[in-house]
């Protein structure tokens, strides 16, 4: 049983480091998905994602550029508000 376990996951870290993998996990943390989702997305535990985060510096560095551009967002949107910008 332990066997096919790591073959399934194996199969699955793979899928994700893929170019379109990648993609989708970018996209994910740029919508502001929590890393507790996007794990959920991609099929796996909390857990695993912070493991693949250590082991894989692609998937890593996925999610770090998906979630730089959502923090930039929030920051401008924040900034907007707080100088009493208003959108009509």
């Amino acid at each position: 049983m332990d066997g096919q376990k790591k073959g399934g996951s194996k199969g699955k870290y793979e899928r994700w480091l893929t170019e379109e993998g990648l993609e989708l996990v970018t996209g994910w943390a740029r919508r502001g998905l929590t890393d507790e989702q996007i794990a959920h997305n991609c099929g796996i535990t909390a857990k695993t994602l912070y493991e693949w985060k250590k082991k894989f510096s692609k998937f890593c560095e996925a999610l770090k550029n998906g979630k730089e551009v959502a923090d930039i967002q929030v920051e401008n949107a924040l900034y907007k508000r707080a100088v009493g910008y208003q959108y009509h």
